[in-house]
């Protein structure tokens, strides 16, 4: 005969997990008693979370939903968390008599914004200058509220953008000014006296200048009757 510790002297019961359980069995040859603890194992339930992006020379850290701890990377580890340094597809497996539950995740590199725009610079008048980001997957704001990778400049302008992404935001400008074409002659055709002098002046705003001797100096001084040809030149022209 089986007598249960709660009386119960039925040779089979129904037994629920997390429980003790004693019985005593008697016979003509004497009795004894015996205690079992049910204990639960639960199914391996996983979940690395959604994909991630990681910035450019940081770290993040893998902290997967798991209901028991005994986990295994794609990698071997066996820790619960992983450091992630760089990019790639990573998986994580949980196994035990009950079944195996599998995950994973990628993890996508993410650079850092940057811009650069150059140096100031000048334009001819009727010129168009370009100025670009090129850098993808960032979010782009100039200084008129234009949010495109391309910006067209054909009058004096200081031009600034910001550059944004996820991992942080850079700043750039640039100041764009507009050269007149050149206007430059020499006086009309005259006359002097035996024995005079016509002086005449280099003209300012010039990138280079040569009398007709091929001097380049502030003055040239004519004294004596003749057909003369000077050359100037700018970033916009020749006269």
């Amino acid at each position: 005969m089986i007598v249960w510790d709660d009386q119960e002297t039925t040779w089979s019961r129904w037994a629920l997990p997390g429980n003790t359980y004693g019985a005593t069995v008697t016979n003509q040859c004497g009795s004894d008693f015996a205690v079992l603890f049910l204990d639960e194992i639960l199914i391996p339930q996983l979940a690395l979370g959604p994909d991630q992006d990681l910035c450019e020379g940081e770290e993040i850290i893998l902290s997967p939903v798991a209901n028991i701890s005994s986990i295994v990377w794609n990698d071997g580890s066996t820790a619960l968390q992983r450091t992630i340094s760089t990019p790639g597809t990573f998986s994580a497996t949980l196994a035990n008599e009950c079944g195996i539950a599998e995950d994973q995740l990628t993890v996508t590199e993410v650079p850092f914004p940057r811009v650069d725009l150059g140096p100031d610079t000048s334009i001819c008048e009727g010129e168009v200058l370009l100025l670009t980001v090129p850098q993808q997957g960032v979010d782009i704001r100039w200084n008129n509220g234009d949010t495109g990778p391309i910006f067209l400049v054909s009058e004096p302008a200081r031009v600034e953008v910001e550059v944004s992404n996820i991992c942080g935001r850079v700043e750039d400008s640039r100041t764009i000014t507009v050269d007149l074409p050149l206007s430059f002659s020499l006086p009309a055709d005259t006359q002097i006296c035996d024995g005079d002098q016509l002086v005449l002046h280099r003209p300012q705003d010039v990138v280079g200048f040569s009398w007709p001797d091929g001097s380049i100096d502030e003055t040239f001084r004519i004294e004596f009757a003749g057909r003369y040809i000077a050359q100037a030149v700018n970033a916009c022209g020749t006269v």
